[in-house]
Order: structure tokens, then C-alpha cells, then sequence
């Protein structure tokens, strides 16, 4: 039955909802509830032929009893959706920073030819009372909680071990004045300036390290190169290896989505799995960029499916976006507000200066970069960062309003277009149709 899915824009709407179609029979979901039932094929003709029959009158008053009623909404959705959320009591902005990305440099000795980070650009690095002052920010915003989380950043962090280490341990003695139970420290590393020092030290604080790959090495040698025009894959693949051998150590590779590895997203995870032994994959969807994704939003969710399902079958697991949809399906539970975090948190973005940006990857816009001291005077500011629900006409129709909520702020800086990325869109449109048939019990 999956496989009767896989053509795209198999759905059409039935009123308020959405008919999945298949040779096999159908799915009917609400995008607002996330309610869905199965029909068979023979149901879903007489439904669709939209007739009064008796067979027809039969199926909806079923169908009435699994909550759809094809009445017309009396409210707008917006509304709804926002009762959906107040009976569920998600808020929809944040109270607290429950954890750090930290910009200690921006200096790199790679040159990704699709990172977002302008890196090398002269600009100073963290200075150890920038640390102090955020890490006694994040602590003291989370008084008697039991967990924080710290995670390094560049640039490529490694070339400052040295403020990584002094973090580290600065923020792991301070936890008790605060009553935090546990801080979560982890690195995101290109993985080419591995020390045994650094292997010590990720080891004493139990570190997830997430190195940043691309795929095979020949598809790694697409984009990622280093400053000089050479190769750095060997060196990347050995420390790799390195990691993999300690077991105190939490260690995944962190993909980005690329025209490169889309196409063979698949065989790339077996890879990672079979012949390098991680089970444990991140795969990050494009940031929007002032002309939009760089990739196909319809193939970058069948690439995802599909090795997901591969990296399971082997024993992994592939996180990506798709978990959010798997995570909203499951539960029945609209998740909209992508930067929330344990319910009212976000992760926001330490820099240089004593600033800190409420997103943690728009590290520039007046609207979410503060000094440390007004967020500690005025936590209102954390408000800059919520979203308008289903901002753009578009969104109101949208399958997928319930797991995405319609565009962020960020998505209208970042592209300076105040209107839904046309990708963006087809990535969720697509990814929504292809969970909603997977009955693979794997959610």
C-alpha cells in the first residue's frame, strides 16, 4: 500500500479534509486535529462521487463517529488551530533559554561552499567573560531544573579548544549554585582537528559529537574542501573512526541536504552505517538562503523516507525533520512552533560581545540579538522570536498547517520575501502524504 502512495499529489480535498488516494483504498485526514481513518477502495469511490446514496449517507455517519463531520467550520482556521494549542497548552512563545549555541569563532579551515556561516571574516572571537556571563545566564534562567544544554559552534569550534575546555568546566562547577542537575555538552566539528586531548576531555563530560559529513568520499570532496582547494575526507573519516572507539562518547554525523547527496541519500546512510559503523544520523533540510532552498522540497522528503526506512533496516536511525510529522501524527498533537523546546524553551546563540541571539541561526537581525543583560532584565524580549499562525493565504488550505504552521519569522529574514518558500511548501506537502501512509509501526 505504501508503494501506491509514492505518486506525488495523490491526495484531493474532501471540504475541511484530506482524501489520500491509492489503488488500494484511501486516507482521510483532518489537517487540523490530525485525526485520521482508513477507507477502502469501494468507500472511498461512493465518498468521492459525493452523492446522497444510502451507501454514501452510510459512510459518512461512520466516518462522524471517528470525529469527521464534513460540516463547515464555523471559525476561521487560524482560531482553530490556536484552540487546538490551548487545549493541548502549548504556548506559543517562549518563557526561557533552556540551552546555548555557542559561537566561539568564526574562523574555519574548511571553505562549504553551501554554509551558511560566513566564516573568516576577521570578526574577534569569544572572550572567556563572554562565557561567564551567558553560561551564569543559562543557568540562572533555569534554576532547579534538571538539565541544560551547551553545545559548541563556529566557524569550526575545535581551533578554540581552549574556550571549550574553559566553558566546560566553568559551567560544570557553577550547576549547583543553580540546583541543574546535568548539563548536556555537545560540539558540532568538521572532524579534522582531533587531538588525543580532545578525545580526553569529550570523554570526562560525556559529549555527543556530531561530525559534519556529506556522504561518501567521493561526494564529500563535492563540497567540502579546505581553505587551500585540497581534500580533507581521509583526515575527517580517520578521526571518525578515532570517535567511534569510545564509548563514553555519543557520536553522529550530521548531515546537510545538497543537490550532491539527495539523489543517493540512501546508499549514503548505508554507508555511514556498514562501512563506518555510526547508527546515529541527522540530516539538516536546507536553511533558507535570499533565493530560497537550494534543493527540490518533494525529492528531499521521498530521499528522507526512503533512508530512513533503510537506516532502520539496518539498525540506525536517521532524525530529520520528518520525526516532527511523526511525532505530530502520533500523539494528535498540532506542533507548529518548531523553535519551542520542552514545551517553553529555545535554544538561543551566544556570540562575541556579551550578545546573544533568541534564534539560534539568525545571529544578526535586531529582532533577536539582545546583550545578555536585557534579556536577564527583561525576558518579554524572548516574545520577538514567536510566530504568526498561517501568516500567508496559502497556509490556511495547506495539508500540512497543523506540523508547520506557515512560515517563521526567520524564513522572511532570512529570504527577505515575506511569503512561503515554494520548496519549503512542497517539502511538507509531500513529507505530510508519505507519513500519513506509512503503517510501518515505526513511528
Amino acid at each position: 500500500m505504501l508503494d501506491d502512495a509514492q505518486n506525488p499529489q495523490s491526495y484531493m480535498r474532501m471540504g475541511d479534509y484530506i482524501l489520500y488516494k491509492s489503488t488500494a483504498g484511501g486516507v482521510l485526514f483532518d489537517p487540523l486535529t490530525l485525526q485520521s481513518v482508513f477507507i477502502e477502495a469501494t468507500e472511498m469511490a461512493a465518498l468521492s462521487a459525493s452523492s446522497s446514496s444510502a451507501e454514501n449517507n452510510s459512510i459518512r455517519a461512520t466516518l462522524k463517529a471517528f470525529g469527521f463531520s464534513f460540516e463547515t467550520r464555523a471559525e476561521p482556521v487560524q482560531a482553530l488551530l490556536k484552540k487546538e494549542l490551548d487545549r493541548h497548552s502549548i504556548p506559543d512563545f517562549a518563557s526561557r533559554i533552556i540551552g546555548l549555541r555557542i559561537l566561539i569563532t568564526d574562523k574555519c579551515n574548511l571553505s562549504c561552499s553551501y554554509c551558511f556561516v560566513h566564516t573568516n571574516s576577521g570578526a574577534a572571537d569569544m572572550s572567556n567573560s563572554d562565557l561567564e556571563n551567558g553560561l551564569t545566564y543559562l543557568l540562572s534562567s533555569n534554576r532547579n531544573s534538571q538539565e541544560v544544554s551547551v553545545q559548541w559552534f563556529g566557524g569550526e569550534p575545535t581551533i578554540r579548544f581552549d574556550l571549550m575546555k574553559y566553558g566546560d568546566i566553568y559551567v560544570d562547577q557553577k550547576k549547583s549554585q543553580f540546583d541543574v542537575r546535568r548539563v548536556r555538552h555537545s560540539v558540532v566539528t568538521n572532524g579534522t582537528l582531533l587531538t588525543d586531548e580532545m578525545l580526553e576531555h569529550y570523554a570526562r563530560f560525556q559529549y555527543a559529537v556530531g561530525v559534519s559529513v556529506d556522504g561518501t568520499p567521493e561526494i564529500n570532496r563535492t563540497y567540502r574542501v579546505k581553505i587551500n582547494g585540497g581534500g580533507a575526507d581521509d583526515k575527517i573519516l580517520s578521526n571518525i573512526r578515532r570517535l567511534s572507539k569510545c564509548k563514553e562518547i555519543e557520536l553522529g554525523l550530521v548531515l546537510t541536504a545538497t543537490q550532491a547527496n539527495i539523489p543517493v541519500l540512501s546508499d549514503v546512510v548505508s554507508y555511514f552505517i556498514e562501512e563506518l559503523g555510526i547508527k546515529t544520523i541527522s540530516v539538516n533540510h536546507p536553511i533558507p538562503a535570499k533565493s530560497g532552498w537550494f534543493v527540490d522540497g518533494s525529492k528531499l522528503a521521498d530521499a528522507l523516507f526512503k533512508a530512513r526506512l533503510v537506516a532502520i533496516s539496518k539498525g540506525g536511525r536517521v532524525f530529520s525533520v520528518l520525526d516532527k510529522l511523526y511525532q505530530s501524527l502520533d500523539k494528535r498533537i498540532p506542533n507548529v512552533f518548531e523553535h519551542l523546546k520542552a514545551g517553553d524553551g529555545i535554544i538561543g546563540a551566544l556570540l562575541p560581545g556579551g550578545k546573544l541571539s533568541i534564534s539560534n541561526l539568525n545571529w544578526k537581525h535586531s529582532d533577536f540579538v539582545f546583550s545578555v543583560s536585557d534579556l536577564e532584565a527583561n525576558r518579554h524580549l524572548l516574545k520577538n522570536y514567536s510566530k504568526d499562525l498561517l501568516s500567508a493565504p496559502q497556509c490556511k488550505v495547506c495539508p500540512a498547517l497543523a506540523v508547520c504552521g506557515g512560515p517563521s519569522l526567520n524564513d522572511f529574514l532570512a529570504t527577505g520575501v515575506h511569503e512561503p518558500i515554494a520548496d519549503h511548501c512542497k517539502f511538507h506537502e509531500r513529507a505530510l502524504e508519505l507519513t500519513v501512509w506509512d503503517n510501518s509501526g515505526l513511528q
